[in-house]
């Protein structure tokens, strides 16, 4: 870039790979040569708010965001012309590169489409061929009105790029005919005060992905909430699926103008008051939500609860969920045929074999869970064991083998609605089988002691110690994790362990991959932690 080159305020550019806008362009007191004043789109890279010796030449919109740069530094983006020639263009041995790949909305890699290529290589004319494009990173700033018109092109990536608002994305789909799906992730886009006047551009947009976007409501710039959804409603009339991941959505209050969505992806936005996701029930063809990494601390419907009627895949992986009630309450959802649900808390109660056995039995309609079928073999297996694992719970409660003197709580079918259908079905369980089976969690965890050991004139010395209950199926990494956190040690450290039987014999627990079961590592044994 240029010393001479003109700019102007407002102006998007790239400095060393960070998007920034430029807020004043001239002379410095003091300097020689022009200097551009820019806001960088991430604050922590600035220095100041746009003064230098007590003079202010720029105001920021958040303090401390601004900095003073060469303009031999600045990068104006690329025009699409310019964009396509250097992604898709004309390669040196005279054909067209064909391992190109976009990464669609789902992140699955897909190659892109292009039909002879190898005739065409001459012209650009193979780009009238191309069904999905990605020019992430490339800086897109304008769009030329001698652009091809790509006829065929369905799936379209804006990720990073200079444009400042939706107008500008709009006059790109002008030459994008049959444009299906577009993914605006990582912007700075400003929505206009009248929404509506875009939608004639958008209206065969059914796909849109704006994960981690941002706009401009002075004095700051801000994460998009869910009013700027309702607003990408207006502009996308047609959507079926939308990405808002990674925003700062913490209300859903009104849904009216995405009635169409099917699949909505709210992952890593806060929402942890359930309350806020019970109105997406008001979505009527909603079959797949994804509330990843939201906060969700419990699942709770109200009384007479009929929404999500069609929701057939739920995603609630990450979240802050303890409680079996929450697993419960899924029942209600009359569609809900598949769940992804790891990484919360009420998974640290349980050992993953039996959580997993719990969750197929509670929902009866489950054919998924976290990406693995449900088999029929799977299901029996599962429901004939919750039979057994909550019978003494049942019997306690006043359950009984013989129906005229069964009679449990209200407080447990309260918690286990399935229990009496699953009885109806197997028969109840005897009591013996529940001595033998009620212990089935339990069994499978271990309790072993932890022994911090430093040398000490050449021995080995007990400095501290805990018990703990772990599962059998724990790695030896995991357990190094564990024993870590359990002393506080910062170093690397090794592990091996005794016996209850043999204290004196000491065996390495040398495979980090390795379960501890391998290792015939038992309830009573000796962890020996000892640092590198």
């Amino acid at each position: 870039m240029t010393e001479n080159m003109l700019f102007n305020i407002g102006d998007r550019l790239v400095v060393d790979e960070e998007v920034c806008t430029v807020r004043f362009f001239g002379i410095v007191e003091g300097t020689k040569g022009n200097w551009l004043g820019v806001e960088w789109d991430n604050p922590k890279r600035g220095k100041h708010s746009g003064e230098k010796d007590g003079k202010f030449y720029f105001k920021t919109h958040i303090p401390n965001a601004g900095s003073f740069v060469r303009p031999r530094l600045a990068h104006t983006g690329n025009s699409l012309m310019t964009a396509l020639n250097e992604r898709y263009g004309i390669v040196e041995n005279g054909g067209v590169d064909k391992d190109l790949s976009v990464r669609g909305s789902r992140g699955r890699e897909t190659a892109v489409e292009m039909v002879g290529a190898e005739k065409v290589n001459q012209t650009m004319s193979h780009l009238e061929n191309l069904v999905q494009m990605s020019l992430e990173g490339f800086y897109l700033n304008s769009v030329e009105k001698n652009s091809p018109i790509l006829k065929k092109l369905r799936v379209f990536d804006f990720g990073r790029c200079l444009l400042k608002s939706w107008e500008e994305v709009s006059k790109f789909l002008e030459f994008m005919p049959s444009i299906n799906e577009i993914s605006v992730s990582s912007n700075l886009l400003d929505l206009p005060p009248n929404p509506q006047m875009l939608s004639e551009f958008f209206e065969k947009v059914k796909v849109l992905v704006t994960n981690r976007m941002y706009f401009r409501q002075l004095p700051e710039i801000n994460y998009y909430t869910w009013n700027e959804v309702k607003k990408l409603g207006q502009i996308c009339r047609n959507l079926e699926e939308l990405f808002v991941c990674f925003n700062n959505i913490t209300e859903i209050d009104d849904v009216s103008t995405i009635t169409n969505i099917k699949y909505l992806n709210l992952e890593g936005n806060s929402l942890a008051d359930f309350n806020q996701v019970l109105t997406l029930s008001e979505l009527p063809n909603l079959t797949v939500l994804v509330l990843n990494d939201t906060g969700v601390k419990e699942v709770k419907f109200p009384e007479n609860f009929n929404g999500f009627s069609k929701l057939y895949d739920l995603y609630l992986d990450k979240n802050q969920i303890a409680d079996w009630f929450s697993i419960t309450e899924l029942r209600r959802l009359p569609s809900l045929q598949k769940l992804k649900f790891s990484k919360n808390p009420l998974l640290t109660e349980e050992v993953e074999k039996t959580a997993r056995q719990i969750i197929v039995a509670k929902l009866k309609n489950l054919i998924d869970l976290n990406r693995t079928p449900v088999t029929k073999v799977e299901r029996r297996g599962s429901e004939l064991d919750y039979l057994k694992i909550y019978g003494k719970e049942w019997r306690a409660s006043g359950g009984h083998q013989d129906p005229s003197k069964n009679n449990p709580s209200k407080e447990f079918t309260t918690e286990h609605p399935r229990y009496q259908e699953l009885i109806d079905t197997y028969d109840a369980p005897e009591d013996s089988e529940l001595t033998q089976i009620s212990t089935a969690l339990e069994t499978q965890l271990i309790e072993i002691k932890l022994r911090y050991e430093q040398k000490s004139n050449g021995d080995w010395i007990e400095v501290g110690s805990c018990k703990k209950k772990i599962p059998r199926k724990m790695t030896v990494s995991k357990l190094k994790q564990l024993a870590g956190k359990a002393f506080r040690i910062r170093k690397r450290i090794h592990l091996s362990y005794s016996s209850d039987q043999q204290p004196e014999s000491i065996h390495e627990l040398d495979k980090d991959n390795q379960e501890i079961d391998y290792f015939a590592v038992d309830t009573n044994d000796t962890v020996h932690v000892r640092p590198l």
